[in-house]
């Protein structure tokens, strides 16, 4: 009986304070931004523009999930995109692929100023206090770097500081969980020992996303 009108109290005061459950969601977003931890845009302005970002305004992009005025209507303080590349590029583009989307990342940092790309925890802080919206960058998929620790390394100094060992396929050196293409199939062996050198240096210097 006690919990029924508690619960009533309750009711009521949300009917006669006028303080509904967005304008609660509202106040708690303003004071805990949100980070956003797989941003598509990037694939998106690929396929819809070519990556020509004259083609399209982001404050206000349609055939896209998002755009900054939508982030900013979200509270959305940080969000990391995906750098993806098909699977059927391994061995092939991948790696061009690859640079081609962190390139248009970089470039709508640099030609919108509500954008920052961040890759610190410093960055990270400095683009709060500047209301930016910090970005970061994540490789979806260890076959973007073609079983190369250089590439590997070079990514990391064009601000890349995530990276998934696989997508929905297998690597030379990485199993993944998806059985979508029957390619580098082994027994027993998930990781080679080139793969957790990958894991290593990705574990020390990148937030990592085991498998996909």
């Amino acid at each position: 009986m006690q919990s029924l009108q508690a619960l009533m109290v309750l009711s009521l005061c949300g009917l006669t304070c006028g303080y509904s459950h967005r304008e609660r969601s509202h106040e708690l977003m303003t004071r805990y931004p949100l980070i956003d931890g797989h941003n598509d845009l990037a694939l998106k302005l690929r396929i819809h523009h070519n990556n020509r970002l004259s083609h399209v305004d982001l404050y206000n992009a349609t055939k896209v999930a998002t755009d900054i005025s939508r982030l900013k209507a979200g509270h959305v303080q940080a969000q990391i995109f995906a750098a993806y590349v098909l699977c059927t590029a391994q061995q092939m583009d991948a790696v061009r692929l690859a640079l081609e989307q962190i390139d248009v990342v970089r470039r709508m940092c640099t030609e919108y100023q509500d954008f920052a790309l961040v890759t610190s925890t410093h960055d990270l802080r400095d683009s709060e206090m500047h209301h930016k919206i910090a970005c970061l960058i994540s490789i979806e998929g260890g076959h973007a770097i073609d079983s190369s620790l250089p590439v590997l390394r070079m990514f990391y100094q064009l601000g890349v500081r995530s990276m998934s060992l696989t997508h929905t396929c297998n690597t030379p050196w990485a199993e993944s969980s998806s059985k979508v293409y029957d390619v580098f199939q082994r027994k027993n062996n998930s990781l080679t020992d080139f793969g957790k050198v990958c894991l290593n240096f990705t574990s020390v210097n990148h937030s990592i996303s085991l498998f996909h």
